[in-house]
């Protein structure tokens, strides 16, 4: 016995199409940040932290974001660090060092962007800044284009913001359910 299954892959491509479409406007508009390429062929990012623009390599790799020490040492001065941990970090060159994590409000990748706190891990020397997981989940969902170079946070809108000081309570906005799934 022959089954004809093309009309039952029809429908499921329809009903496929259709559910993406709910889940694109379930999710609104994202905020779409432009980004440069850099010397290493790595996609940077312009971060305001305290008032001065820093460029961060975004860094999907990377489980927290990096500061380097003239960083560390600025925000330190102006009392924007608050240690948490010492840690043992392996270096790209394969030594072990200990290095210092500490929590900020410092940093805002737009203005209508700004996560509550973040920790960083903090690199002796003059590195790159590194743009961690721990700070770009919180902002999931996130698409990174390649042409144009653009980083997409659907969970970082002014309209969001709008919605968080209206509703009154920061445990339901999609930001919060977004990093919950994310630690999950």
């Amino acid at each position: 016995m022959r089954h004809n299954i093309r009309p039952s892959c029809n429908a499921l491509a329809l009903m496929l199409a259709a559910c993406l479409c709910l889940v694109e406007s379930a999710q609104g508009e994202e905020l779409r940040l432009p980004l440069h390429q850099g010397s290493g062929g790595g996609f940077e990012l312009e971060l305001e932290v305290a008032g001065q623009t820093e460029t961060f390599l975004v860094d999907t790799g990377a489980a927290m974001v990096t500061i380097n020490g003239a960083l560390a040492k600025r925000l330190r001065h102006d009392h924007l660090l608050d240690p948490v941990r010492t840690v043992a970090g392996r270096m790209a060159d394969g030594r072990v060092r200990k290095l210092e994590v500490f929590r900020t409000q410092a940093l805002a990748i737009d203005p209508s962007c700004t996560p509550q706190a973040v920790e960083v891990l903090v690199v002796p020397g003059k590195g790159r800044n590194l743009l961690g997981m721990n700070m770009l989940s919180s902002f999931a969902p996130l698409t990174l284009a390649v042409s144009p170079p653009t980083l997409g946070l659907a969970g970082c809108t002014a309209e969001e913001e709008e919605q968080t000081a209206d509703a009154g309570s920061e445990a339901t906005t999609p930001r919060d359910i977004a990093a919950l799934s994310v630690d999950r």
